[in-house]
């Protein structure tokens, strides 16, 4: 089945129709969703421990449009490496319109683009350079179709939002970024101070790959918002990797211009002359030299969306929530904490000023990715221990170590 997609156009407001602007998680006070379960009330989730309160929020997920979601349209298939619904990068999609010359930068095509509609979900950026001409295709199995009832595989772009965020292998520290793009592409990323551009690999180009000039710093708990800009001008070839590579704190001899640093061609990287493609010297280099493809543990979805409509837990879930973001937020008198579960999961909290916490609340009615919780009633300058714990749908149960937090003076 196919689907054409005439251009939308803005309303009175300059807002863009439905389903432009889909699945947007906001805080809600209300619960009456889909991920809510025996959930009522109009206020968050209040418990009461001793002395102290506890305010569980509770975020209410978008439900998803299969007509509007595409599904991992380079991948061929989805591979979410075992991480959970947290997890991913969403793509907006613009095409060329029609009687316009094409862009030759990613940036026109988000400007001045006709957008499709359509929200993309990808578990990784890993397509080496190879042809592709499959389009993009719904859940629903419609296939979008230019104005002239093409495919569209071709004269278009992907706005691409994420976070950064180490895996289970990755060391904490500083990591220089790369780009390998067919045709162009640019990194921005949010250090803290809002976002900028990392890496510029804008422009027609056979696979070019181009080198960040200074590091990015990951914790762990911690995530970095990107923003990545790609798009392909004329057919066939593709390519689209983000790669990093530890950035030395104290080594004089670290060069971050990589030898393999601007250059390209489109069997310079890679065979894509056979399928799959076949890595090639200066790339297989590249991996021996610490470089590392990011893979679907590098990226969790923006904060405003964090449930995956792509992601496929299996027909029998045994694995436990992991904790993959946290942050503290002291006042004299309160600790609220933030935290981001590798799937939807209850909100349950063990703190104390002794290690292991004695006092317990939680609220096990709701499940979500997203988590916020504030105890009250805590004493002034106190070292606090705190232990996140909650279960996902299918039962499976898991706890944290202990979190240090102190109340301010």
């Amino acid at each position: 089945m196919a689907r054409r997609w005439a251009p939308l156009r803005p309303g009175a407001d300059g807002t863009l129709p439905f389903p432009i602007a889909l699945h947007r998680a906001r805080l809600a006070t209300f619960v009456a969703a889909a991920l809510a379960v025996g959930c009522e009330g109009s206020s968050p989730e209040v418990v009461q421990e001793g002395g102290t309160s506890v305010i569980f929020d509770r975020f209410l997920v978008d439900p998803d449009d299969p007509d509007a979601t595409v599904c991992d349209p380079f991948a061929g298939g989805t591979n979410y490496g075992g991480v959970g619904s947290a997890y991913g990068i969403l793509g907006s999609l613009n095409f060329l319109p029609t009687g316009t010359a094409p862009y030759t930068s990613a940036r026109d095509y988000a400007r001045f683009g006709t957008p499709a509609g359509l929200s993309l979900f990808f578990s990784e950026l890993n397509v080496p350079t190879r042809a592709w001409n499959l389009g993009f295709t719904t859940r629903s199995g419609q296939t979008l179709l230019t104005p002239q009832g093409n495919t569209l595989y071709e004269y278009f772009s992907i706005h691409l939002d994420s976070e950064l965020v180490l895996g289970a292998n990755d060391r904490p520290g500083r990591y220089q970024l790369a780009l390998l793009s067919d045709d162009g592409s640019i990194l921005d990323v949010n250090t803290g101070s809002g976002m900028s551009t990392l890496i510029n690999n804008d422009g027609d180009t056979s696979t070019r790959m181009a080198c960040a000039m200074q590091p990015v710093t990951l914790t762990d708990g911690q995530s970095v918002p990107i923003h990545l800009d790609y798009y392909q001008g004329p057919r066939f070839h593709i390519a689209l990797q983000v790669l990093w590579r530890e950035w030395p704190e104290n080594d004089p001899g670290f060069n971050p211009v990589d030898i393999e640093c601007g250059k390209r061609g489109n069997d310079y990287f890679f065979n894509s002359n056979v399928t799959p493609s076949a890595p090639k010297a200066p790339f297989t280099g590249l991996l021996a030299r610490g470089w590392k493809v990011l893979g679907p543990e590098n990226y969790i979805l923006p904060r405003d969306v964090r449930e995956n409509p792509c992601h496929d837990p299996g027909p029998t879930d045994t694995t436990p929530p992991e904790l993959v973001v946290w942050n503290f937020a002291p006042t004299r008198t309160s600790l609220t904490i933030t935290w981001t579960t590798s799937e939807a999961a209850t909100s349950g909290l063990k703190w104390g000023v002794s290690d292991p916490p004695a006092s317990t609340a939680a609220d096990d009615a709701f499940l979500s990715v997203e988590h916020s919780a504030t105890i009250s009633g805590l004493a002034a300058n106190t070292l606090y221990f705190v232990r996140i714990f909650g279960q996902d749908a299918a039962g499976n149960r898991f706890e944290t170590g202990s979190l240090v937090a102190r109340t301010s003076r």
